[in-house]
């Protein structure tokens, strides 16, 4: 995530986020302040922890931990389905209702405590889902 140096001697706010005068801050977002200057861009954020094609059926487990190490307790599941169906079971084949993906369908669930360990995806033949998991 970026950091910023406050160049000024008070308090600067900038989108939510307070740099003390002369201090530094670290922000998720970029900060937009002619009075904060960039020390370092590294690490930038990114929520995904998961993007990926499923074009036959399979398993996804769901990342425990991001690209960086840290601990992922509340997720966001987005699923695209480009054609023909898919169907979707939650940590097992007997976790019934199933969730069934029709062609063209967006849908996102999210997971604010750590519920599902993974994704069982039937994909019909030739068929097509895109599945995005993010760190929320």
């Amino acid at each position: 995530m970026p950091k910023y140096y406050n160049d000024t001697s008070y308090n600067v706010y900038s989108s939510g986020v307070s740099v003390a005068a002369k201090g530094t801050a670290v922000s998720s977002i970029y900060l937009n302040n002619p009075n904060l200057t960039i020390v370092s861009e590294h690490p930038m954020y990114n929520p995904i922890v998961l993007s990926t094609v499923v074009e036959k059926s399979t398993i996804i487990d769901i990342p425990k931990t991001d690209a960086a190490g840290n601990v992922i307790t509340r997720y966001q599941i987005h699923f695209y389905q480009e054609n023909k169906t898919s169907t979707v079971y939650f940590n097992s084949r007997e976790n019934k209702p199933a969730l069934i993906l029709y062609q063209g369908i967006r849908w996102n669930t999210r997971a604010l405590d750590r519920v599902y360990n993974s994704l069982i995806i039937d994909v019909d033949t030739d068929g097509k889902v895109y599945v995005i998991i993010e760190k929320v």
